[in-house]
């Protein structure tokens, strides 16, 4: 996997049709770290690493990429307007291609269900942060409902340690929630992410993933334009 953030992306199918076209220029490569001794009786996956492709400045898609353990990769896209797709790509030839073309049947209609949340949460810019004798914007997003609520339903407050010296690199969100609690208030500054945490309602940091790598990158993903749901 040390490799993957030089050996990149595979071309599907379905050629010279109506697309819309995404372009996407980082790679993000972030080691995550649980704590499964503060989320009980939830199935979660070991520490490991993830890695997700954006667009620096259209920050409502993201592609996350998951090692399945076998041949494939399994490609999780999202656009927040109104998208979902799923598909998967042969290793060997993932790194042959400057687009990944997708066919309609990886595509998926896709929506916030929660997106009438949002009058329940809002971004707090903190004080910044210390990291290695180097300085962060700190903010965080947050609910807010009582703390009966919050401990009911476990709900977490996520932080963002977010680099000051990218201001062209727009907030990276992978919930939908936040995405569009951001799109309504635009009140954080724009930077890099370095280190993301959720903290319960008790002040203790269950998931936390840390950034490892960032390459700058030049490919594309296209959805066929009759399957783009982002237009309805």
């Amino acid at each position: 996997m040390k490799n993957f953030l030089v050996c990149f992306l595979i071309a599907l199918s379905q050629m010279g049709f109506a697309q819309k076209k995404y372009h996407l220029d980082y790679a993000l490569e972030f080691e995550i770290k649980i704590n499964t001794h503060k989320i009980k009786n939830q199935k979660i996956k070991k520490d490991s690493t993830r890695f997700y492709i954006v667009n620096a400045k259209e920050n409502n898609f993201i592609l996350f990429i998951n090692e399945d353990g076998g041949k494939n990769y399994n490609l999780f896209f999202s656009d927040k307007e109104g998208l979902f797709v799923n598909s998967s790509v042969d290793k060997n030839l993932f790194s042959k291609a400057e687009t990944i073309n997708n066919e309609c049947e990886s595509v998926r209609r896709s929506s916030n269900p929660y997106k009438f949340q949002v009058d329940n949460y809002e971004f707090i810019n903190l004080s910044d942060t210390l990291v290695n004798n180097t300085s962060y914007y700190h903010y965080t997003i947050k609910t807010n409902r009582g703390l009966k609520y919050q401990k009911r339903k476990k709900i977490v407050s996520i932080h963002y340690i977010v680099d000051k010296n990218s201001p062209d690199f727009s907030p990276f969100f992978i919930e939908p929630t936040c995405y569009e609690e951001w799109k309504k208030e635009r009140n954080i500054p724009n930077g890099k992410p370095f280190i993301i945490y959720h903290e319960n309602y008790k002040g203790e940091i269950t998931f936390k993933m840390q950034l490892e790598n960032a390459v700058k990158i030049d490919r594309y993903f296209t959805v066929p334009d009759e399957c783009d749901y982002t237009k309805i």
